[in-house]
C-alpha cells in the first residue's frame, strides 16, 4: 500500500503536465494517461475532469467506486484522493487546470466553483445525443489546445467555461443545492479546511465569522442540513480515513495530526462516527487493496 502519496497535494509538473503558462490549463486523450506517473492512490492540487466515451473498469474518489463506462464523467476537486483500474481500450478525454485559471476570468469564477459544488463526483449520462454533443466539444477543446494558435488560451478557457455550464444543464441530472452567495457557507468550508487539524470547536470558526455558535449553527443547518459541528467532524473523519487507508502513520501520530491530544479519545471519536475502531477500518482498507 502507498505510503506517501496521499500525504502530498502533487501539482500537475508531477505528472509530466506541461500548461499553458497562462491559463494553467491542460488537456489529452484519456488513452494517453492510463498509467500515472505518481502511483496510485494519490491526490493533487488542480481540479481534474475525465469524460469517458469507451472502457471498463472503476475509478475511486474518496472512497466512493464509481464504475467506468461510457457516458460517465468524473469531477475530482483538489485534495481529493483516487485510484483507478481499468480495462484494455478506455477511452475519453482528461481536463486539468488549476485555481489560476479563475482569476484570469474572475467574472466566470463563481460560476464554475459553484458548478464543481453542486455537481456529484461522478454520474452518468445515458441520452446519447446529449453524451455525444459534449464529447464533441471536448474534441473541439482538445483541437484547440493542441494546434495554439493565435489567442488558444483564452479560446481553449472559454470552451471549458462552455463545456461545464453545458454540462449543469443536462436533463435529470441531479445536482446539489448550490451554494447561496459566494456564500457565507464557502466561506465557512474554506475556514474548515484551513484550521480542522487545530480547531475542533464551533466556538472559533463563529469568532473568524464574527458571530456567535448558536447563530453559526442556525445558518448552517439552513443552509447546507447539517450543523456546524456536523460538517467540522465530517472533515476530519474524512482526513483520517485518507491516512488510514493510504499511509503507514501509526494511529498515535494520526491522532497527534488531526489535533486529537488524546489517541484514545481519536480512536473513541472514530467508532462512534464510522462503527470501526482505526485499526479495524485499516485493517479492512488494506484486505480490499
Amino acid at each position: 500500500m502507498p505510503s506517501r502519496n496521499t500525504q502530498k497535494l502533487y501539482p500537475m509538473q508531477d505528472f509530466g503536465i506541461v500548461t499553458s503558462l497562462k491559463t494553467t490549463l491542460r488537456v489529452q486523450r484519456f488513452a494517453d494517461r492510463l498509467t500515472p506517473l505518481i502511483p496510485f492512490p494519490h491526490k493533487h492540487n488542480f481540479y481534474h475532469l475525465l469524460v469517458v466515451t469507451a472502457g471498463a473498469g472503476w475509478h475511486e474518489i474518496d472512497f466512493a467506486r464509481y464504475p467506468l463506462e461510457r457516458g460517465r464523467i468524473y469531477l475530482m476537486k483538489p485534495a481529493q484522493v483516487h485510484s483507478w483500474q481499468l480495462e484494455k481500450g478506455a477511452q475519453g478525454y482528461v481536463i486539468e487546470f488549476e485555481e489560476e485559471l479563475f482569476k484570469i476570468h474572475p467574472s466566470f469564477a463563481g460560476k464554475i466553483q459553484n458548478l464543481f459544488q453542486t455537481l456529484p463526483d461522478s454520474f452518468q449520462i445515458t441520452d446519447k445525443k446529449e453524451f455525444s454533443e459534449l464529447a464533441d466539444l471536448c474534441e473541439s477543446l482538445l483541437k484547440e489546445y493542441e494546434t495554439k494558435a493565435t489567442d488558444y488560451e483564452l479560446v481553449t478557457s472559454l470552451e471549458l467555461f462552455n463545456f461545464l455550464i453545458r454540462l449543469s444543464r443536462v436533463k435529470n441530472l441531479k445536482l446539489k443545492e448550490p451554494p447561496a452567495v459566494e456564500s457565507f457557507g464557502e466561506r465557512f468550508e474554506a475556514l474548515i479546511e484551513n484550521h480542522y487539524t487545530k480547531h475542533h470547536d464551533v466556538e472559533f470558526y463563529a469568532g473568524k465569522l464574527h458571530i456567535s455558535a448558536k447563530a453559526l449553527t442556525m445558518k448552517m443547518t439552513r443552509l447546507s442540513g447539517k450543523s456546524a459541528r456536523t460538517l467540522i467532524q465530517e472533515r476530519l473523519i474524512l482526513e483520517a480515513r485518507r491516512l488510514l487507508a493510504y499511509s503507514e502513520m501509526p494511529i498515535t501520530e494520526i491522532a497527534a495530526h488531526l489535533g486529537f491530544e488524546d489517541a484514545n479519545y481519536f480512536s473513541r471519536f472514530f467508532r462512534l462516527k464510522t462503527k470501526r475502531s482505526p485499526g479495524a477500518f485499516r485493517k479492512k482498507a488494506k484486505d480490499l487493496a
